[in-house]
């Protein structure tokens, strides 16, 4: 059973041996390391080929790619749950190799497969020639006889010798931040609520409770239209700011100020009370220039809390703010105050009270931590975090083998 539908899917009485897949994951039992649960990857395209130097395929050639969906480990250790097979490409060599490039793509897998025809084979026979685990041009110079031959597998999944059918959801399994652990001579006891594993008590054989560990799912989502100027200054009201298209820290383009005074502002609609957390990359390394991250309440002049931008030694830096919302809502203002260049790129501002509840909202350092492991920006596409709250026993210590926060320790992700 796929580990996404596992995570996210336990319809009514899942199997035991379901149950424990998620459960040695979550306990580091499957020995499987940091993960993270990615967005599906996109459908593989045909490989770019070309003409190589002297080599042994002579006559026309049909190549496929297919992509091996699993989780790799931090060892590198690679498992195999699924694969995903592309559409053909012809190339023609005359005793020659071919070189051929795997497609990158906006979400990775954990390997490349490269099939191949025989000289001038029909579609759909092409066997087995090379495996990839990364992007970078590979060559191909195996001989026809050679083809489906010497398989290689991975962790008792082996490649197979033709084309596989499509049986991948498309989701990777990848390393980020699992930190659980579980405690020798202990058994592990799960609930559900739900779809969603909520609880996991570790007892001792007397039954007693040694530890507990809670989970929260929580879907993080800027509230910003255009955090990363993509649109141009579109969900902004700008005053001197032009889109710069050869300084950014995300997609392609950033907003620059050159003046002293220019502004860019957004009014989002928050509901009163509500706890805030806001940021921005910016680059002010072009010159002596520095700005400001301002948050008003929703009338946009009432009760500012701000952070000041000074000029940055080296490439891009990042500040935040935290702000309760009043007047209906909170606005954001950058701004230039001095003169010189300054950048803005990847502004966010996250809703605290709607997704931890009131009463559980992260400190702004708290915050500042999780951004990291987004690279500093989340745009307005949800991203759903696993969280989890442990109760620490006599004697269990936190050390850097685990390397956690108690409270704030993220288990996985699931970009959705």
């Amino acid at each position: 059973m796929p580990f996404k539908q596992i995570a996210n899917g336990l319809a009514n009485k899942p199997l035991a041996s379901d149950v424990n897949q998620l459960i040695k994951a979550l306990i580091a039992q499957a020995d499987i390391g940091p993960m993270s649960l990615c967005a599906p990857s996109s459908a593989p395209i045909a490989p770019s080929l070309s003409i190589g130097s002297a080599g042994v395929l002579n006559g026309a050639y049909k190549y496929q790619l297919v992509y091996a969906t699993g989780w790799k480990e931090d060892n590198g250790n690679i498992w195999i749950s699924g694969f995903v097979p592309g559409p053909e490409a012809s190339i023609s060599p005359a005793n020659q190799q071919v070189t051929g490039t795997s497609p990158v793509i906006a979400v990775p897998i954990v390997a490349t497969l490269v099939y191949r025809t025989a000289a001038n084979g029909a579609s759909g026979t092409e066997k087995f020639a090379l495996a990839l685990t990364s992007g970078l041009p590979w060559t191909d110079n195996v001989a026809d006889a050679a083809l489906g031959t010497g398989m290689p597998s991975w962790n008792g999944t082996a490649i197979p010798a033709s084309v596989p059918n499509a049986n991948s959801s498309g989701t990777r399994l990848a390393q980020l931040s699992l930190y659980e652990d579980f405690i020798q001579g202990t058994t592990q006891y799960p609930t559900f609520t739900g779809n969603q594993i909520t609880q996991i008590l570790h007892k001792d054989s007397g039954g007693n409770v040694l530890r507990t560990d809670l989970f929260k799912y929580l879907t993080l989502a800027s509230l910003i239209n255009n955090g990363s100027f993509e649109n141009g200054t579109t969900g902004w009201t700008n005053s001197g700011g032009t889109i710069d298209a050869s300084v950014y820290k995300f997609g392609t383009q950033s907003l620059k100020f050159t003046a002293n005074g220019q502004t860019a502002v957004q009014t989002i609609t928050i509901p009163n009370g509500h706890i805030c957390y806001a940021a921005t990359s910016y680059n002010a390394n072009l010159g002596s220039a520095a700005g400001q991250l301002c948050a008003f309440d929703g009338d946009g002049v009432s009760n500012p809390v701000a952070t000041s931008l000074g000029p940055t030694t080296s490439g891009w830096a990042y500040s935040s703010l935290r702000k309760t919302a009043a007047s209906g809502g909170i606005s954001i203002r950058l701004a230039q105050y001095t003169t010189g260049i300054i950048n803005f790129d990847g502004v966010i501002i996250l809703d605290l009270t709607s997704i931890y509840g009131a009463g559980n909202e992260p400190t702004q350092a708290q915050m500042d931590a999780i951004m990291n492991l987004y690279g500093g920006f989340i745009d307005t596409t949800p991203v759903q975090r696993i969280e989890e709250t442990r109760t620490l026993i006599t004697g269990e210590a936190l050390s850097c083998a685990y390397n956690f926060d108690p409270y704030w320790n993220l288990v996985a992700e699931v970009i959705v």
